[in-house]
């Protein structure tokens, strides 16, 4: 399927015409933007890259009116039947979400469930943009780590210790044989290359730690209680610099802490894991652990500097990294802040029978509203067995809504199915994967989409217990 599509790709490159790349602005999508970007570069082809949070009617216009190859990842198999109503030919749609009606006679479709694959677990749009790149171009290293990157930013690391599977894993391997990765198993605290260890633990909201996410003193106290010496000689020390018995020791300290304070440590477990490390980036730099590079180009998107995150992705440092690095200290406070107004507003959190609503109008930014969900449905102090949806008012008046659901308890509820039924019966639109979805609706039927959502979710949990 790759390799038809690259093919495709660049026989239409041969025609002199400039590619227009749409693509969604997290970090999947950025990535995914990054790899056809880089391999249209190096072929000495033109290209636009255009970043989007969702397909508007100006963008299906510029769709109908491109002469040139239109290429969408990480989007696009939502809105098959309406591509193929206004192009013709030229059309590569190369995302993961499950599919919604058929591609059209010229649309090339390029999505890992077409191939029996679960498309929020086994492959990332960048993932499936990095075998047509692969295709393309060749052998492509630097682009493998790009779709390493992608697929930790869209959180599918869900295998036994945080790992990636099925093609993921593949491809990892193949970054490793390409000498561009490592994978180690350690603590997985953001900024665990490049900050001060007490400052890694305080910023690490996934999972979000009650006491010590954002809490500089807090972390400090805790790991000088713990034994843990801070600096070495004038340098502040890394989570990487740590002894094995160090690292169990904090890890000791911080589940010790969240019991004490009456928290749910299930959710802790995933502060360990696989480490996958980027050898070829320089040391104490944040391009250096994966996640953390995804968590920079998803600050970029969110923050409206995509064109800074897709340089990085191909491979621009210097002033881009320094302000992609500016721009994460930013979201990552702002995504804090956002939580803690949250947790201490009345009325914003409400755990009903079959889920738990977070009522964010007026609070979350809608651009947020995905990363503010997931931190959310990690957290301890959420349900882990109920999904969670959460909101966030649009400028137009309509309300977005992000469902999020542990991933033990996906494959018995597709929130993707679940929230494109229950908009659509309210005049909105929706779809996603079985744990990660979203919807927009009118606001003034919001109270009804819920009502549709809460007998979905009712039915699925009689099914489940029928089954048991």
């Amino acid at each position: 399927m790759a390799a038809e599509a690259a093919k495709a790709l660049k026989e239409e490159m041969g025609r002199g015409q400039e590619a227009l790349v749409f693509t969604h602005l997290d970090a999947d999508g950025l990535a995914s933007a990054g790899i056809i970007a880089a391999v249209l570069a190096r072929d000495e082809k033109p290209y636009m890259v255009r970043v989007v949070n969702q397909l508007s009617q100006e963008d299906y216009e510029l769709v109908a009116k491109h002469n040139g190859p239109v290429v969408m990842t990480d989007l696009g198999s939502g809105y098959l039947e309406e591509i193929g109503k206004i192009r013709g030919r030229g059309a590569f749609v190369i995302d993961h979400h499950a599919p919604r009606g058929q591609a059209g006679e010229g649309t090339v479709h390029v999505n890992p469930h077409l191939c029996g694959m679960d498309g929020a677990r086994e492959l990332s749009a960048s993932g499936a943009t990095y075998l047509v790149a692969k295709g393309y171009s060749g052998d492509c290293p630097d682009l493998a780590a790009m779709a390493i990157v992608g697929a930790l930013g869209d959180m599918q690391d869900k295998g036994a210790r945080r790992e990636l599977t099925g093609a993921n894993e593949s491809i990892v391997s193949e970054a490793e044989e390409l000498g561009v990765l490592m994978v180690t198993e350690d603590l997985v605290f953001f900024g665990r290359e490049s900050r001060p260890m007490y400052k890694s633990i305080s910023v690490t909201t996934e999972p979000y730690l009650p006491g010590l996410s954002g809490e500089d003193d807090a972390v400090i106290s805790l790991l000088v209680k713990s034994g843990i010496a801070l600096k070495e000689d004038d340098r502040w020390r890394t989570i990487g610099d740590l002894t094995v018995e160090e690292k169990q020791n904090i890890f000791a300290a911080v589940m010790q802490k969240l019991i004490s304070d009456g928290f749910d440590t299930a959710g802790m477990l995933e502060l360990t894991g696989k480490v996958y490390t980027l050898v070829k980036e320089d040391r104490w730099t944040p391009l250096r652990d994966a996640r953390e590079f995804a968590t920079l180009l998803n600050a970029c998107g969110r923050l409206g500097r995509q064109g800074v995150a897709v340089a990085l992705c191909m491979g621009e440092r210097g002033r881009a990294l320094q302000e992609s690095m500016s721009l994460v200290e930013d979201y990552r406070r702002a995504t804090r802040q956002t939580i803690e107004r949250l947790l201490v507003t009345p009325g914003a959190v409400n755990a009903y029978e079959h889920f738990t609503l977070v009522r964010g109008e007026g609070i979350v930014d809608e651009k947020m509203l995905g990363a503010v969900a997931s931190i959310l449905s990690a957290s301890p102090v959420m349900k882990k067995d109920r999904p969670l949806f959460a909101t966030a008012l649009l400028g137009d008046g309509s309300v977005r809504v992000s469902g999020r659901l542990d991933g033990n308890h996906a494959k018995a509820m597709d929130l993707g199915r679940m929230l494109s039924e229950a908009s659509s019966r309210v005049g909105g639109t929706g779809g996603g994967h079985d744990a990660a979805a979203g919807a927009t609706v009118p606001k003034k039927r919001l109270l009804e989409f819920f009502e549709e959502l809460s007998r979905m979710v009712a039915g699925c949990e009689g099914q489940t217990s029928t089954r048991s």
